[in-house]
Formats: C-alpha cells, structure tokens, sequence
C-alpha cells in the first residue's frame, strides 16, 4: 500500500471524522449547559457502561469477525456472514437479559446508591443494539466497505445528536437516559440493508460457528480486562473526587480523543484488515512503518495545539466550568501522542500473535493505568489520571514493539524512528509551553511551528522507502 493511498484514506475518513466531531460537540456543549460537569460525568459513566457490557458480552466477535470475513474466499463469504448473523441476534437477546439483570448491582458499584438506576437501566437497554452494531460494523470492515463504514458512521452521529440535543434539554437526566437508547439504536436501523444475511442454515455452520467463537473467547478475557480498567479508572475518579471531577475528566478524555481521531480511524477501517490478510512479514513492515511515519505527519500539529490551546478548546467544547480539565487534557494528549507508535503494532498483535501472546500484553497493560491513577490521585489530583495514562503508554510501547520483533523479527525502521522523535519532540516542546502559560501569539506560533514540519515532511516520507 502507497503513502499516498494512507493520506487519501485518512482524508476520506477524517472528513467523516470532522462531521463526527462536530456532532459531538453540539450534543456535549448542550449537555454541558444544561447539567453541568456532573451531567457530563454521568453521560461518560453510562456510555462506559454500554461499552463493558457490550465489548464482553459480544465475546470478542468483533475482532475475529474482521479477520474471518477478510481471510474468506468469495465463495465461502456468504456462508461466514450467514454465521455471524445468526451468532449476533443470539448474543443480543443474550445481552439484554443479562444487562437488565445486572443493572441494581452496577448502579450500587458505581454510586453506592439506587439514585441512578434508571439510568443504568437505560444504558443495558442500549447493550443489545451496541452489540449487533459492533458485529455488522466488523462484517462490512472486513468486506472493505470503508468508506461506506465512515460515512455512515458520521451520519448516525448526526442523526444522534440531533435527536439528543432536544432530550437533554428539556428532559435533563431523564432525556439523557432515553438518549443513550436512541444513540444505540439508530447505527441498527442505519445498517439494516448491510447487515450480514443468514439463508438456510448449511451443514458445515457447526464448524464455522465454533470456530468463531473459540477464537472469540480466547481474546475475551483481554477485552473484558482493558473494559473493567476503563470502567475502574473512572470508578476511582467518582470515589476519591467526586461526580463533579468525573465530569472534568470525561469532557478532557473527549476532546484529547476526540480531534485526532481521524487519524486511529483511518488506521482502524483500512489498516487492520490489510495487516490480517498479509501473507508475509515484509508486507507486515513495510505497512505498519509506513502507517507509524503518516500518522506522525498528519496527527503532531492536531496534538501541538490541542496542548498550547486546552482551555480555549475546553471551553469551546463544553462551558468556562470545564477549565479545570485544561492540564489533565495535556496529559491524555500527550499519552494519545505516544501511543502512535504502538497502535500499529497493536493492530498487529491483534492480528498475527496468539490468545495467549495476547492476554499476556494486553492484560497487564490495561490494569496498569487504574493502578498507577490511584497512587496519583491523592498527591496530584486529577491531573494524576493524566499522568498514569501517559506512563502506561510509554510502558505499553515499550513491551509491544520488544515483543514484535522477538516475535516476527519485525521493527521500526530508522527512519521511523526519527520521525517519531521528531513528533515526540514537538509534543515535549508544547508541553514546555503549556505548562508556562501560553499567550495567543505564543501558542499560534507553536502551532505554526509545527504545522510548517508536518508540510515539509510529507514529501519527504513520500519519496523515501519506509
């Protein structure tokens, strides 16, 4: 695959992004205004939930299912795809039950109380739709649909947020709780005409059937891990801070995920799939260098002045309340910053290494940042979680990118290196600043700075061998 062909994929999906984005933002700044740091708070808690429940309960199938659909010849397609929808429905009805089920013992879990039942309530509603969706959207990733996949993600951000803005407004948390049912439901209904069909069952569905959910279950367990850390990290903020601060770190979390997120997006849709179905290590290095070098060109300006302008964007995004999230958002930034150089490897772990292989990185590295986020919260308050997202980053490429070479014998060029150092050495540099104070002339020229190296390095990337 061409340099040139990562960048028009990350375009097309970052317009898609952009739309995304700005959906986002006019249902966050509604939420803002209207409930507070501690409404925003409870959305992020409920939309964590919809994602535990959801991600575990799928049984991994959405990781498998890319692969499986991927590696298909044409002519066995149909009759995977036939698996998968039958495999879906079940998991749904499945995950409603359960999630209903559960809902008193996770409201107790998470706010000591019943006061929010309804709204946990709401959230395990959402889990049987979240799961059909994860599943279809793995069917149509892995048939290459990607730009079908983008834009239609796009559109049901819209659509939800269009649909959210009025019940939050003139229903507070209660049209909040309906809302979150509604986000969930609408990626089915948009997806309907595209989803996996299941004509007259063959005689080798048995086999097929097993074999996804064998390869499901053997990565599970680290999905179900990397959940319930994200889930205790914003349990440990609740505890010691409050709902209030929960609310600081769910507005900080979204925007530093939020604005480069076209860049994981395109690495998502396009880069996996390609990483499953290649046959051969050289093909492997030659994508995730290629991948790590466009990445560092196009995301380093977007983290540059998402740092040197946090509290602007803060209160752009959400209201002047949310101005004490300013240094936590540096942080989580940063730590998206770092994690450029193993997303690509954790494609590939994904795709090539064993369950075992598996659970042993991925499980030890998603606890690490819960952990790490309760010994610093005591001494450096929120910013604490900031930090430990940070530390877990550095510590999980460490381990990632040691394990890919000894394992394949794949690794990072020198060139990529390099630019990785450079963009690492942007990101240290608006630190620097951000920490100073940062005057608006300051900060346009940091950004200015950085926008004018991501200009000239394309054409430099482009006629250099990964």
């Amino acid at each position: 695959m061409s340099l040139d062909r990562i960048f028009k994929t990350s375009a097309m999906t970052g317009a898609m992004s952009i739309v995304t984005m700005v959906a986002a933002l006019l249902r966050g700044k509604v939420m803002a205004m209207c409930l507070g740091p501690a409404g925003v708070g409870l959305s992020g808690i409920l939309n964590q939930v919809v994602a535990l429940e959801s991600q575990v309960l799928a049984l991994g199938l959405p990781t498998v299912v890319v692969k499986s659909v991927a590696g298909a010849d044409v002519e066995a397609r149909p009759q995977v795809e036939s698996v998968i929808a039958r495999l879906a429905l079940a998991l749904g009805v499945f995950g409603l039950v359960l999630g209903l089920v559960l809902s008193p013992l996770v409201a107790v879990a998470t706010f000591q109380s019943f006061e929010h039942l309804p709204l946990v309530i709401a959230a395990s509603l959402a889990v049987p739709a979240a799961i059909l969706t994860s599943i279809w959207c793995a069917v149509i990733q892995g048939r290459g649909e990607v730009g079908f996949l983008a834009r239609s993600q796009a559109a049901f951000a819209v659509v939800s947020a269009l649909v959210a803005v009025p019940l939050i407004w003139y229903g507070g948390l209660a049209g909040l709780g309906v809302s979150v049912v509604l986000a969930a439901l609408i990626p089915v209904a948009g997806l309907w005409s595209r989803r996996p069909r299941y004509p007259t069952a063959a005689s080798d569905d048995k086999g097929i059937r097993d074999s996804l959910v064998r390869a499901g279950l053997s990565i599970i367990a680290t999905i179900a891990i990397a959940q319930v850390a994200a889930y205790a990290t914003r349990l440990v903020v609740v505890n010691q801070l409050g709902v209030f601060e929960a609310g600081l770190y769910q507005a900080a979390l979204a925007v530093s995920g939020g604005l480069p997120g076209f860049v994981f997006s395109a690495m998502a849709l396009d880069y996996y799939p390609r990483i499953s179905a290649a046959r051969d290590g050289e093909e492997i290095a030659r994508a995730t260098n290629m991948q790590v070098q466009a990445s560092m060109v196009i995301a380093t300006p977007l983290f540059v002045g998402m740092i040197v302008f946090g509290g602007p964007l803060l209160d752009f995004y959400y209201t002047e309340e949310f101005l004490g999230a300013t240094e936590l958002m540096a942080w989580m930034t940063a730590s998206v910053a770092f994690r450029i150089i193993s997303w690509p490897a954790g494609y590939w772990l994904v795709a090539k290494a064993t369950p075992r292989e598996y659970l042993l990185i991925e499980g030890p590295a998603a606890l690490l940042a819960p952990l790490v986020t309760i010994a610093l919260l005591p001494s450096a308050g929120l910013a604490g979680a900031g930090i430990a997202m940070v530390l877990s980053a550095l510590v999980y490429a460490l381990v990632i990118i040691t394990f890919m070479r000894r394992r394949g014998g794949l690794g990072y060029t020198a060139a990529t290196w390099w630019w990785a150092a450079l963009g690492a050495l942007q990101v240290a540099l608006a630190f620097g600043v951000a920490r100073n104070g940062v005057a608006p002339l300051t900060g346009g020229l940091c950004l200015a700075a950085s926008v004018a190296v991501s200009l000239a390095a394309y054409p430099v990337i482009r006629h250099a061998k990964a």
